[in-house]
Order: C-alpha cells, then sequence, then structure tokens
C-alpha cells in the first residue's frame, strides 16, 4: 500500500459531474456504511489486540514448559557421566581383584512415548498459538487498509461505489469467517497445552495426572456446553468460534431434510404446502443473529412487561419520567400490537411498584411548584392529559348498538375500563384548554364505561324484586356507591340524593339509576360539545374523542330541555364568530359540534323549535349538511334527519297558525329547503309534498316568502319525481303527478305501455317523463315571475331562481331545470312571456333582468345566427317529433320553444327595449348586452327567417358576394340579415 496521496482520476471525475442529483442519495448510504464498516472493523481491531496479547502471554508461558520437556527427547549427559563413573569403580575393583573386567555396550537411547506425545502436543499448540498471532497481525493491517481505502475519496458517489466494492469484497472472500477462525486457533492451542499437561505428568505421578485429566474434561465438558447452548438457546449469552459453524452444518441438515420431505409431497397438496415451505426455506437459510432477532421480536410480551416494569422503578426523577409519559399516546395511539401495549399499561396502572396513574398525578401537581419555567410547565401539564387520555380510551366505547355491547363485556377481562373517578377528581382541567377538554371527556366517558355493569346490576336487582322484598343492607350499599358515582360526576351537575330511610325511597333509587345509566353518557357527550365551542381551536384528537364518547340511542326525554338550552347557547355564542372568520376551514369542528347537537334533538308533541336552531338555519343553514360518523352504524332514531324533524314542526306550526309563525320562521323554512333533504341515498317527495299541500291550503302571512318556499319545494318535489323510476309503472304514475301541467305541447299517449315501433318502452317512458318534468320546471319558473311584477321582489328572488335553475341530478344527459327540449304549449308560453314583459317593462330590478336573460331556457337562442343547414342538422336530431310518438324524442337537445307569434312579440319587446336601455349604460351594467342582442337574432333567425317545419324546403341560394334565403311574405329579408350582420360586428 502507497502513502502518495492521489487525485481523483479522470473517469471518476465524470462520474462525479454526471450523477449530481444523486449525491444525497449516496450521502445517506456513505453514512450508514461508514458507521457500519467502522464499528466493525473497530471491533475486529480490539479483538486481535486481545488475542495478540493473550497469545503472547500464553506462547511465553508455553515456552517455560516446552524448555524443560524437550530434554527428554535426546539422553541425559548426566546419566552417561554415571554410566563412565561406574565402569571405572567397576575396573579398579576388578583390578584390584585381580580379575578381568569387560566393559559393557553402551546402551541405546529411546524417548520415552509420554515425552513424545507431550513435546509433540506442547510444539503444536505453538505454532498454533504464534499463528494465530499472526493471522491477528494480518487482520490488523487488513482492517486499517480497508478504512484506508474506503476514505480515499470525498465524493459522495465514488465513496459509496469503493464502500460498496470494498464490503462486497469481505463477504466474498469471507473475512468474517477468517476472523472467527482466529481465536478458535487460540482454543485448539489451549487443548494441546492440557493434553500435553497430563502426557507430561504421567512418569512424574499418577494421581498429578489423574487431577490434569479431571480439569481437561471438566474444560471441555464446559466448552462443549457454552458451543451447544446458543443453537438450543438463541437468547444465550455464551458462545464459541464453533457456534456458527455448527449452527450452519444444522441448518444444513435441516434444509437438506425439508427438501427430502417436500420431494415425497403429493401434487394436491402442493398449493397449501408450497407457501409453508418457502417460510420454512427461508428460516433454514437464516443466520445464528438473524434467528435470535426473529424471535426477540416474535415472543416479547412478557419479556416487554417487565423491562417497562423495571424502567418504572428506576425512574426516580421527574425529568426521567416526563418522557416515559410522553411516549404513553404514542405506543396506545399506534395500530401496531396495540391490545399488547394496552394489557402493559394495564399491568403498570394496577402494580402496586410502579402505580402508574399516581406518578402521572404526582408528575402534573409538579407543574405548580413554581421550580419551572412557565413553558416547561405548559408542557408538562400536556405530557400529562396527553397520557391520561391515552389511558381513558383503552376500553370499548360504552354507548354503542345494543346488538354489539354485550359481547365484550367481560368482567375482569382485558377489555374492561379503568376507574379513573379518583384520578379526575385529583387533577384540575382548565377551561380554555383544547387537551384537557378531550382528556376530561374520555375520563369521565371511561368511569361511566367502568361502573356500567354495576348500575345494570342494580337496576335489575330492583326490577325482580318489590320495595317490600328488599334488603335494607343491599339498599344502603347500594344507595352508598351512588354516591360514590355522583362525586365522580359532580362536573356534570346530575341530580343528588337524600338518604335511604325505608321501603319509600326505592322509586327514587330507580330513578336515579336510570338516570345514572341512561343520561350520563349523553351528558357527557354534549357536555364536551359545548365547551368544545369555546375554544380557539380543535379540542385535542377532535374526531377521535367524538368517535369514543359519541352516543347512539336515543337521547332520553329528560334532557330534551336541556340539549335544547345546549343548542340555543352554542348558536347564539357562535354564530358571530363563525360568520365574521376569515378561515372557516379552521373553524369547521364548530359546525360539526353543533351538527352533532342537532343530530340528538328530537321534537316532542309540540311544534316549538329552539330559537338558536331557527337563528342557525337563517345564518348558517350549511350546518345541517354536516356529515359526521358511519350512518350504515347508527341507530334508527339517529338515521332520521333533523331536517324531517323540522320539517315537521313547520307543518304543525302552519296547520295550527301559531302566532310564533313571525317572519325568520319562514325565513328558516326557505333556508331550509334551499340546501336541500339530506337522504343518503335517493331523493323523497316527503316531506317536501306534505308542506307544499300545507302552505296550498293555509293562508300564509307572508306571502312574499311563501312564494320562494313553494317554488323551490315545487322543483324538489318535481326532480324527486323524475328519478328512481325503474319500473313501467313507477314511470306511468310520475306522469300522472298533479304538479305536471294539464296544457301540455307533449301529449302522453294512452297506450304507452303498448306502443308499437317502441325497442325499449321504458326508456321512451323515461325520456318523455323528463320532458314533461322540464315543461313542469318552466311552468315553475313561469309562476315565480308572476310574482316579481310589483315593487317588492319576493325573499331571496335571485338565490331562489338559481337554486331553481341549477337544481342537482342523477341523470346523465340532463340539463337544468328550465331549459326545453320539446315542444311548450302556448298557454304556457303567453304567460311566461306575459311575466318577463311586466317584469322588463317596470324596469327596477336589473340584477332580476339579467337573471333572466342567463337562464337556460333562452341557450338555444343564445347561439345566435344559423344557416339553414345548421338548423336542419338541429332539428334532424328530434328524428321527426310530429312524426313520431313523442317519447322516443332525445334527451340533451335544446328545442325552439317560443313558437307562439304574440308570446314572442311580447319578449321581442321587453328584450329590445332593455336593449336600448343597456346601451346608454355604463360599461359595468353591459356585460348581458351580447348574450341579449344574440337572443334577439336567435328568436329572429328561428321563428321570423324560417319556418321549423316547413311545407316546403325553403331553396339557399348562394352567389359570389352574398347569400340570401328566398322566402314568400318576407321582402326585407336581406335588409334584416344586413342589420344583424351589422348587429355582430358591434359586438
Amino acid at each position: 500500500m502507497t502513502n502518495e496521496r492521489q487525485g481523483p482520476t479522470a473517469q471518476q471525475q465524470d462520474i462525479g459531474q454526471q450523477e449530481p442529483g444523486a449525491a444525497k442519495l449516496w450521502t445517506v448510504y456513505v453514512s450508514e456504511a461508514e458507521k457500519y464498516d467502522r464499528s466493525l472493523v473497530e471491533s475486529w481491531k480490539s479483538d486481535m489486540e486481545r488475542l495478540l496479547i493473550f497469545a503472547a502471554l500464553f506462547s511465553a508461558i508455553l515456552t517455560a514448559f516446552l524448555i524443560e520437556s524437550y530434554k527428554s527427547l535426546s539422553p541425559d549427559s548426566g546419566d552417561l557421566t554415571v554410566l563412565l563413573l561406574a565402569q571405572i569403580s567397576q575396573q579398579l575393583a576388578a583390578s584390584a581383584n585381580g580379575t578381568t573386567f569387560n566393559v559393557p555396550p553402551s546402551p541405546s537411547f529411546a524417548p520415552s512415548a509420554p515425552s513424545l506425545i507431550c513435546n509433540g502436543l506442547w510444539f503444536m499448540s505453538l505454532g498454533f498459538s504464534l499463528a494465530c498471532a499472526l493471522i491477528a497481525t494480518f487482520v490488523q493491517q487488513w482492517a486499517r487498509d480497508f478504512l484506508h481505502k474506503a476514505d480515499m475519496r470525498s465524493a459522495p458517489v465514488i465513496r459509496a461505489r469503493i464502500f460498496s466494492y470494498l464490503y462486497y469484497g469481505l463477504k466474498r472472500f469471507q473475512m468474517h469467517t477468517v476472523v472467527e477462525i482466529i481465536p478458535l486457533l487460540l482454543h485448539g492451542s489451549l487443548l494441546l497445552f492440557f493434553s500435553g499437561l497430563i502426557a507430561f505428568l504421567i512418569p512424574v505421578n499418577h494421581a498429578m495426572t489423574a487431577i490434569a485429566g479431571a480439569v481437561l474434561a471438566f474444560v471441555s465438558a464446559v466448552y462443549c456446553t457454552l458451543t451447544l447452548l446458543p443453537l438450543l438457546y438463541l437468547d444465550c449469552p455464551y458462545r464459541t468460534p464453533l457456534s456458527g459453524g455448527l449452527w450452519r452444518a444444522s441448518q444444513a441438515l435441516r434444509g437438506l431434510w425439508h427438501h427430502r420431505h417436500a420431494l415425497r409431497e403429493t401434487a394436491d397438496e402442493s398449493a397449501a404446502f408450497d407457501e409453508e415451505a418457502l417460510t420454512s426455506n427461508s428460516l433454514h437459510g437464516e443466520t445464528m443473529v438473524e434467528a435470535m432477532s426473529r424471535t426477540a421480536v416474535e415472543t416479547r410480551s412478557k419479556r416487554d412487561y417487565k423491562s417497562l416494569v423495571w424502567t418504572m422503578k428506576s425512574l426516580s426523577d421527574d425529568l426521567e419520567l416526563e418522557p416515559f409519559i410522553e411516549a404513553i399516546p404514542d405506543v396506545l395511539g399506534s395500530t401496531f400490537r396495540q391490545n399488547a401495549y394496552e394489557t402493559h399499561i394495564r399491568g403498570l396502572i394496577q402494580n402496586p411498584e410502579t402505580r402508574l396513574l399516581l406518578r402521572i398525578v404526582d408528575l402534573f401537581h409538579s407543574c405548580n411548584t413554581g421550580l419551572l419555567s412557565l413553558d416547561a410547565s405548559r408542557r408538562r401539564m400536556n405530557t400529562c392529559f396527553k397520557a391520561l387520555w391515552a389511558i381513558g380510551t383503552i376500553s370499548k366505547p360504552a354507548s354503542m348498538p345494543a346488538s354489539n355491547r354485550w359481547d365484550m363485556d367481560s368482567i375482569g377481562s382485558d377489555n374492561q375500563a379503568l376507574d379513573l373517578g379518583d384520578i379526575c377528581n385529583k387533577i384540575w382541567f382548565p377551561s380554555d384548554s383544547d387537551i384537557a377538554l378531550s382528556t376530561q371527556a374520555v375520563m369521565l366517558w371511561s368511569v361511566f364505561r367502568a361502573i356500567e355493569p354495576d348500575l345494570r346490576e342494580f337496576r335489575e336487582y330492583f326490577a325482580t324484586c318489590s320495595a317490600d322484598q328488599t334488603n335494607k343492607e343491599e339498599v344502603t350499599r347500594i344507595q352508598s356507591y351512588l354516591f360514590m358515582i355522583h362525586n365522580k360526576f359532580h362536573v356534570l351537575q346530575i341530580s343528588s340524593f337524600w338518604p335511604y330511610s325505608g321501603p319509600s325511597d326505592i322509586p327514587h333509587l330507580r330513578d336515579v339509576l336510570d338516570e345514572y345509566l341512561f343520561e350520563i353518557p349523553h351528558r357527557i357527550f354534549l357536555n364536551f360539545l359545548s365547551r368544545s365551542l369555546s375554544l380557539e381551536s380543535p379540542p385535542y384528537r377532535w374526531q377521535k374523542t367524538r368517535s369514543i364518547i359519541r352516543v347512539f340511542d336515543a337521547l332520553p326525554i329528560r334532557l330534551k330541555s336541556f340539549i335544547e338550552g345546549k343548542i340555543d347557547d352554542a348558536v347564539l355564542g357562535q354564530l358571530d364568530k363563525l360568520n365574521g372568520a376569515e378561515d372557516t376551514m379552521n373553524m369547521a369542528w364548530i359546525d360539526e359540534s353543533i351538527a352533532e347537537m342537532l343530530s340528538l334533538w328530537v321534537p316532542d308533541d309540540n311544534y316549538r323549535i329552539p330559537r338558536g336552531l331557527i337563528m342557525l338555519l337563517n345564518r348558517r343553514s350549511s350546518v345541517l349538511n354536516q356529515q359526521f360518523g358511519d350512518w350504515m352504524e347508527r341507530s334508527p332514531n339517529q338515521t332520521q334527519s333533523v331536517k324531517t324533524h323540522l320539517w315537521n314542526c313547520f307543518q304543525k306550526m302552519l296547520l295550527a297558525q301559531s302566532t310564533e309563525a313571525q317572519p325568520e320562521t319562514f325565513t328558516a323554512m326557505w333556508h331550509l329547503v334551499f340546501i336541500g333533504f339530506d337522504d343518503f341515498r335517493f331523493p323523497s317527495r316527503d316531506p317536501f309534498e306534505s308542506v307544499l299541500t300545507t302552505l296550498s291550503m293555509v293562508e300564509c302571512p307572508m306571502p312574499l316568502i311563501s312564494c320562494s318556499i313553494i317554488a323551490l319545494l315545487k322543483v324538489q318535489i318535481l326532480w324527486a319525481n323524475s328519478v328512481s323510476n325503474l319500473r313501467m309503472e313507477d314511470v306511468i304514475l310520475s306522469l300522472n303527478h298533479p304538479l305536471l301541467p294539464t296544457d301540455s305541447g307533449i301529449q302522453v299517449p294512452e297506450d304507452l305501455c303498448l306502443m308499437p315501433n317502441m325497442l325499449e318502452p321504458l326508456q321512451s317512458g323515461q325520456n318523455l317523463l323528463h320532458h314533461r318534468s322540464l315543461e313542469a320546471s318552466l311552468d315553475v319558473i313561469t309562476e315565480y315571475f308572476e310574482y316579481c311584477d310589483t315593487d317588492t321582489l319576493p325573499y331571496n328572488t335571485i338565490q331562489t331562481l338559481n337554486t331553481i335553475k341549477n337544481r342537482d341530478n342523477f341523470f346523465s344527459g340532463r340539463w337544468c331545470l328550465g331549459a326545453p327540449e320539446a315542444p311548450i304549449h302556448a298557454t304556457l308560453q303567453i304567460r311566461l312571456a306575459n311575466s318577463i314583459h311586466a317584469i322588463f317593462v317596470t324596469g327596477i330590478f336589473m340584477d332580476l333582468m339579467d337573471e333572466i336573460l342567463n337562464s337556460e331556457f333562452w341557450d338555444l337562442y343564445a347561439e345566435g345566427m344559423k344557416t339553414q343547414e345548421q338548423i336542419d342538422v338541429h332539428l334532424g336530431l328530434h328524428r321527426g317529433l310530429y312524426q313520431s310518438p313523442p317519447s322516443i324524442v332525445p334527451r340533451g337537445n335544446l328545442w325552439p320553444w317560443l313558437e307562439d307569434a304574440s308570446a314572442r312579440q311580447k319578449i321581442i319587446d321587453a328584450f329590445t327595449g332593455y336593449e336600448g336601455k343597456l346601451t346608454s349604460a355604463p360599461d359595468s351594467a353591459r356585460d348581458i348586452l351580447p348574450r341579449l342582442r344574440r337572443i334577439l337574432r336567435g328568436i329572429d333567425c328561428w321563428h321570423v327567417k324560417v319556418h321549423i317545419f316547413p311545407v316546403h324546403p325553403l331553396p339557399v341560394v348562394e352567389n359570389g358576394e352574398s347569400r340570401q334565403i328566398q322566402s314568400e311574405g318576407r321582402p326585407h329579408e336581406a335588409e334584416t340579415e344586413e342589420r344583424s350582420a351589422a348587429d355582430e360586428d358591434r359586438d
């Protein structure tokens, strides 16, 4: 490896310049890879340093033993000296005795077997130890080289490529395995040393040999145990270098067995087996660390709880406890493993060593000690409120439909609610805090959920026994329990009761039980809604809190005056804020709160409507169109719209000729029909037809308001009469509706169902009903125009006309109401022309006249001049209206309906006069002038220049200079067309 600093090559510079957009992406990779690789390499280096130290010490000790043991492999010089001295002594003795001494041959030397074994094992041990040290030195060098190469370039893209290249090189050449083998060499060296020690002690002393053998056997057994334990128990902290190898071998054997077992499976069972086999194969290929991670995640419930208990016990300071409390809402609010965490939180609450709720209360009270800053105190207080809110949502809703309620109630189960009444009374809830409001509502709801089974049990007790059969002690116990409940719900201002004095008090206790059982949930809900209106922002977890405490049962009768008072307070207190708000989207929760209150309001036999509701209709009627909750889950009482109740009240008020029918009442009725009828499925003619009948029967004191109401009611009824006719019988019944005009330009055939040449009778009948409905809507507009020729217009004239013209429809290809697509009876043409003429002659209300000119029934004429060819094409779409039954007239093609000459002249006179007035008007008032002139030219084109159904087609004669339409009885046709062309140029 060279130490020279090298700059980037030209190719690397090109890569950095070509991928500038990927720099941020690869920077993240480099950050994570560098963190992982540096941690891995540093761990290797530290391991190698420890191995080097141990190997050095061990080699030194082993060398000392070898110095003594290797001598046994060669003859001992001391033994030879003793042998020679013995021979000399024998020779001297023989000379003294005069005998002859024969020198014995020198004995040959052969090392003993224990000596050979001992030295062989120890020399092998020394070799393994030195090899371990050498490889450890190499690993340290390789690790430094790896980091150096990875840090050579600064460009993120290049560094990322280098990191990836080097890391996968490590995996390719199994460097992880090499690092695991190094400690194995050292362990093998120790094993060889102990084995050689036994061989060394055999010729010395058998007792010492036995002791050394026992030590070796014990160490070997422990080593084997430490090797096998992590294979059996993945959470075992012990392991040896052999554990990884044995794990891979065992996984390979299991995979082989599984593969052979899978081959024996039949093809019929492969569908269910393949998925299991895929999962099993993926498990067989995982490493020991991956298996440990998977097992730790899959089986964690008890360990998690023990960990949380230990954490709570170790958090002795408020600063340490606050982050833990702050995490509770996130834990209980997550959808992942929510039930498991609910169980853990319940355990922390019930465990006397943790006392979670009391710890939260103590943390809340620490906000008022004055030791914290204002912001820190407010933040800690909100943390406690959010945690209590989350704890209060643990149990399931109380006021669910009866069919779904009792299957989840089991006393003592994990779904049982927590009685947070005592905690609720120990905490102060600021009135201006959105978090405190939601927390208090949810905590009170949880208290009610906890006591609801007991209340129902007490109610059944009083229902099964008479007053004389009651047990005084039992009744006293029930009374004390109810007194405790009264203290828990004192913020709701529920009724109090006197001490039990005898059987005569039993009816009172029954009433108290009914009030607590049926009124408390409604009071909690209404208290939350009414208090939320005074806030400047939506309450904490607004939608979730409402869905939790929403009441599905019918409102008790005794709460009728209570909810009417809440509605009055809510509307009178918030209308000015809502109507003056710049950002109405941020005030939507106020509309939703009022709408929720209205959904619970059910009038009695009296027709009185709350004053606040009348004001709401007049000033913010859109609130009644608010949608909330899931209507499929509501009870029948709740799905019945508040609008239906209002219409019933209005009808009773009209029939009774009540003095409460003030102008604001009629204007509220107009706004109610203006916003429509909220049926979730199909439109309905009720209650509009009944109200329309009532208005027609009684003498209305407010004719200018009632005429607008009647017009809107008729349009709603016509619209409902035109839709959802899926059978021929329904079509025929709708064609006989009394609102369809008797004098019609389209006659309904008596044998509609049996007419020949009709391939689709139902579709033909629907088409006919469509055209008759458009004709009827024009009749409604005409009738309404007849009220507009006085000095005072009807109530909200322009809005009423816009509603009539732009009524929503469900027909494909259906145009706005009032735009004829078939002939109109002459009587209706004359009535409409007279009413429009009267309005234009009066000339007071220019907005109304502009609105009339913008009406859809002028759209065909507003297209201006047309050629004879264009007219023929347009009329051809009607497929010969007078030659074929009117029921096959297609939809969507406007009809030139102004055929009556006198009616047409009235319209031309009125529009011509208004044209002259607009010509001299300011520019701002002349926006409608181009459309007015096009309408006049269109009328002239359709009804003056040509006949719609001429006996003989009018020839079109063209020459090089001009184009004229020749016709008898119209000598000034060329002048008329020149004037029209000049008008177009002027526009």
